[in-house]
């Protein structure tokens, strides 16, 4: 028995596990690859990441090629194992008097465990270990290989492929027509994510509310007929704009003495606007028509026609055509997102609104939220003088520091000083004035 020909005998058995568990970690790496990241990748210039998300799009060739090799490699190292180690096993064996009668089927038995055991360990497990540590990178480091691996069995992979489909029609097996991901598979990931810390559980219900819109009935998000609030055209334009003015809601619904007729919904803001600078009164010219939607559509559905109609409200008509209740695209982020703060909600620390009908302000408060709940469209000298909140307002068309009682006029408003904290404005309380008033006290 030659030690050194043992020795290269062994090395080769050893090269073909190894050549094994490279196949089988690339089959893992590129199956196991992110599409999103080899996208960003390729996006980035990276040519492997390209070829190996294109290859993972359509894997069935690659994978053709992998098995035909591993196969290959397998049955070279079962033959090569068997052949060459045994022989040179049984020759030490025989040379023990008792082992005599059993050296071959101990010297097999033994290199078919010995190689099995190797063939496991370093030509599967760990290679795959290894692969879905960090696939993406394995795969793309290995790409140029791969590509050579694909060409080299080409037609060995065509012939192979042609006579699998072959059989399949023969036995009557169709090909897959499934999605290749479903939702519950993808609601599987995701619950896996935030196990693992990728999502948390605010991002989690944000995404199965999502996949809920299908599923969910625009009767079960909207506002029913009783909690409605609604303007009545027969009313003064008085009465409408008190109405308003206390409830503050984006947009009313307005109709004749009931909800049995609707006319159609009106926008606070619109409305304010006019009425505030002594426009339009009349209510019904600024009545808008909304979606009028059946209460068993789908909330998606519904989402879909905001998005091509442009219209943020809709009502919701029973079976019967009368009026269910109303649903606005508010109510459909709610659902996504969780309850959403209203704006005034956002500023009732800032902008509180009195019992007489006065509003107090927060000398603080950014001028653009000050604009933006009063209708203003701009404020003057606000450009010029470059302030930025409701006290630097004050301030300069006062035209000096004031103190408490020190009020001006403008615009319908009056604007008096309520508090200072030193030199600053703290509170300013704001008045609609029936007819015009001195434009400024500046008395101390």
């Amino acid at each position: 028995m030659d030690p050194l020909g043992s020795v290269v005998e062994c090395i080769i058995v050893l090269v073909l596990i190894l050549l094994n568990g490279l196949l089988s970690m690339l089959e893992m790496a590129v199956v196991s690859s992110r599409k999103s990241r080899l996208e960003q990748l390729a996006e980035e210039g990276s040519k492997s990441a390209a070829y190996i998300s294109k290859l993972a799009e359509e894997p069935t060739v690659f994978l053709s090629t992998v098995q035909i090799g591993i196969t290959l490699v397998g049955i070279g190292t079962g033959v090569y194992s068997g052949a060459m180690l045994a022989a040179p096993l049984e020759v030490l064996l025989r040379k023990i008097p008792f082992m005599v009668p059993y050296a071959a089927f101990v010297s097999y038995s033994t290199v078919v465990v010995l190689v099995t055991y190797l063939s496991l360990v370093l030509g599967e497990l760990l290679p795959k270990k290894l692969a879905l540590n960090n696939p993406e990178k394995m795969a793309m480091f290995f790409a140029r290989f791969i590509k050579t691996l694909i060409t080299v069995f080409r037609p060995l992979t065509i012939f192979l492929s042609v006579s699998t489909t072959v059989l399949l029609r023969v036995i009557g097996v169709k090909p897959n027509e499934e999605p290749p991901v479903t939702e519950e598979e993808v609601r599987v990931l995701i619950e896996q994510g935030r196990e693992h810390g990728v999502f948390d559980d605010r991002e989690q219900m944000m995404i199965e509310n999502v996949f809920a819109l299908d599923d969910l009935r625009v009767s079960e998000i909207m506002t029913p007929r009783t909690k409605i609030e609604w303007l009545d055209l027969n009313d003064t334009a008085d009465v409408q704009f008190s109405e308003m003015s206390d409830k503050m809601y984006s947009c009313f619904v307005v109709a004749e003495n009931d909800l049995e007729h609707v006319a159609g919904v009106v926008y606070t803001k619109k409305v304010f606007a006019s009425w505030l600078h002594g426009g339009e009164r009349n209510l019904r010219k600024f009545i808008q028509q909304p979606l009028y939607v059946p209460e068993a559509m789908h909330t998606q559905s519904l989402l879909d026609m905001f998005k091509v109609k442009r219209i943020k409200v809709a009502l919701v008509m029973d079976e019967f055509g009368g009026l269910a209740g109303m649903v606005t695209l508010r109510d459909v982020i709610e659902h996504l997102v969780g309850d959403l703060p209203s704006y005034d909600e956002d500023v009732k620390q800032e902008i509180v609104k009195r019992d007489d009908g006065s509003w107090l302000v927060d000398g603080m408060l950014p001028v653009s939220e000050f604009k933006d709940y009063f209708e203003f469209e701009e404020l003057p000298l606000e450009e010029k003088n470059g302030y930025n909140t409701v006290a630097g307002f004050v301030v300069t068309n006062i035209g000096h520091i004031p103190q408490a009682g020190n009020y001006f006029v403008w615009e319908g408003y009056r604007f008096e000083v309520i508090d200072m904290d030193g030199t600053r404005v703290d509170k300013v309380m704001v008045t609609q004035v029936p007819q015009q008033e001195p434009e400024a006290d500046d008395e101390d």
